[in-house]
């Protein structure tokens, strides 16, 4: 075997066809993921009777559970495909295909299933295959060898354009020949120019056909995964991400199982292994992996668990043992806040019992060395026997007047942490600290009024729309809102202009109602009362 470097451009001149070989992430997701079930990765043609259908695949897309499934993933592309709703291979490739930046002026009519023509029946009949579209550069090459333009010119010519090579004189003698070659077998120019425009923007800019179908296979490989193996597929995929520090892809997943499927996040708590995700099937719990949370690095996890297997069982030991890890204060309070330490008391009595140990700590970090007398209720220490903790005894053996000495600094600390009240915060507060460290949000208080919900994924480019998270029940809902006050809408009170919020914002709402959606027509707004859309008229932000 003889190995060369040759440029692209010279191998095009040769009438060569180059390969690239890329490490491609779905590939190894893929192998993952089947591993996982015990079974290889199925052939390209066990996939099609897999597939071919089945509901439950297909559903993947319809919903929009498409989180991690190949090329479908992107939010734009999310709402492209759930409308289009594809349900076999051959429509799932031309999607794919169809969302290049080629294919962009015919998107809409192709996902909305608009019958489409390119003015021309010999044109249309040519690629009835692809929807009439030019979806394909395959679909190009046919329309060239209709006109009787030799396969390998056409190639050759579908190469220049795509790369922008051809200009000038020779841009022009390769119009005029398409030109000749349309008016002898079309009989007329009438639809010439449109139908070339097309070309050049398909040329330039689509897949070929191969291509969108091994990415729609890709697609599909985890789709059915997703739809028949759901934990597993949620196990691989987290454990995978979270292995190559995509954070935002972890939480993007976590939320997607939550709000999709039903699956609960399990507690994050100290002496648990939260170093994988895991997760239980038949309960429907992830078991998270700490280090998913951002801010929280992997080697902070394992501290943790060495902090735990040390032995240790008094919350102040545990915060005292932190120092030289990977885990600073900061990483530290996060864990409080989403429960981690439960078991030492509530979030709000451990975070009080932080501040204390950092106020005695002092800014050296070595602790109170001594005590003035003229201090004692200053420091909160009118119920503690001092004199258990430090001594006023000098060194010549006379007491001290002013002050105490030779201080246990963390003794006194244990004793004025137990005695805090063990309340905590109101359930708002709770959520609001779960958000903050998780961005997402599963707490549930059943006996909150159904008013109160939490903002996330608030899109804010048209009329304001989010899901609103109901903390009485656990459910998401898309909810939307005026940004401006609108004179004919009798009940609009307040807009988002007047109060405005974002994403993990708490608020109350006073009055909502459901409208037909509408839609702008020809200039006009049409309303589609088989859409229904819920409205928020009065609210206001808690927190």
């Amino acid at each position: 075997m003889v190995v060369a470097c040759v440029e692209g451009g010279l191998l095009d001149s040769y009438g060569y066809v180059k390969d690239d070989f890329l490490i491609v992430d779905v590939v190894g997701i893929i192998y993952k993921l089947y591993k996982s079930i015990g079974r290889e990765v199925p052939t390209v043609n066990e996939l099609r009777k897999m597939v071919s259908n089945d509901p439950k695949v297909w559903e993947m897309y319809e919903i929009g559970a498409t989180c991690s499934l190949n090329q479908c993933e992107k939010p734009s592309t999310t709402k492209k495909v759930m409308k289009f709703k594809p349900k076999s291979i051959k429509e799932l490739s031309a999607f794919i295909a169809g969302i290049r930046p080629g294919f962009r002026s015919h998107i809409n009519n192709f996902i909305d299933r608009i019958p489409y023509t390119n003015g021309e029946k010999a044109i249309d009949d040519l690629l009835e295959d692809c929807f009439n579209y030019m979806l394909y550069q395959e679909a190009v090459m046919k329309i060239f060898t209709y006109l009787g333009i030799p396969m390998k010119d056409s190639y050759d010519t579908i190469k220049k354009i795509s790369k922008k090579k051809l200009k000038g004189e020779a841009l022009a003698k390769v119009e005029n020949n398409l030109k000749e070659h349309w008016l002898k077998n079309i009989g007329n120019l009438d639809n010439f120019e449109p139908v070339y425009k097309v070309i050049k923007d398909s040329a330039r800019y689509s897949f070929n056909a191969p291509h969108a179908l091994a990415m729609s296979n890709d697609s599909l490989y985890e789709a059915w995964m997703k739809a028949h193996y759901t934990s597993k597929f949620y196990e691989v995929t987290l454990n995978h991400y979270q292995d190559k520090g995509d954070k935002n892809k972890v939480a993007l997943l976590m939320k997607e199982a939550v709000t999709m499927f039903g699956y609960t996040m399990g507690t994050y708590e100290f002496g648990k292994d939260n170093t994988k995700f895991t997760v239980d099937d038949e309960t429907k719990i992830i078991y998270p992996n700490l280090s998913s949370v951002k801010g929280i690095g992997e080697k902070a996890v394992v501290h943790m668990m060495d902090i735990y297997n040390s032995g240790l069982n008094d919350f102040i030991d545990i915060y005292a043992a932190i120092k030289g890890t990977n885990i600073n204060s900061s990483v530290f309070k996060k864990l409080v806040k989403i429960g981690y330490f439960k078991k030492f008391g509530s979030i709000k009595k451990l975070l009080k019992s932080i501040d204390i140990y950092d106020l005695w700590k002092g800014s050296n970090g070595e602790g109170r060395k001594t005590i003035s007398k003229s201090n004692i209720s200053e420091l909160g220490l009118d119920d503690v026997n001092i004199y258990k903790y430090a001594t006023d005894i000098t060194k010549s053996g006379k007491i001290s007047d002013k002050q105490f000495t030779n201080v246990d600094w963390i003794g006194i600390v244990k004793e004025l942490v137990s005695q805090l009240d063990d309340e905590e915060y109101g359930t708002i507060q709770l959520v609001k600290f779960q958000y903050e460290v998780l961005g997402y949000v599963d707490y549930v208080d059943e006996s909150l009024d159904w008013r109160y919900i939490v903002v996330t994924d608030l899109n804010t480019q048209y009329s304001p729309k989010f899901k609103a998270y109901f903390i009485t029940n656990g459910q998401s809902v898309e909810m939307k809102i005026h940004k401006t006050i609108n004179k004919r809408d009798k009940n609009l009170i307040t807009s988002f202009n007047e109060i405005p919020f974002e994403d993990g914002d708490v608020l109350y709402i006073k009055q909502w109602k459901k409208q037909p959606k509408k839609t702008k027509v020809d200039g006009e707004w049409v309303e589609d009362s088989s859409i229904i859309e819920k409205w928020i008229k009065d609210y206001m932000k808690v927190s």
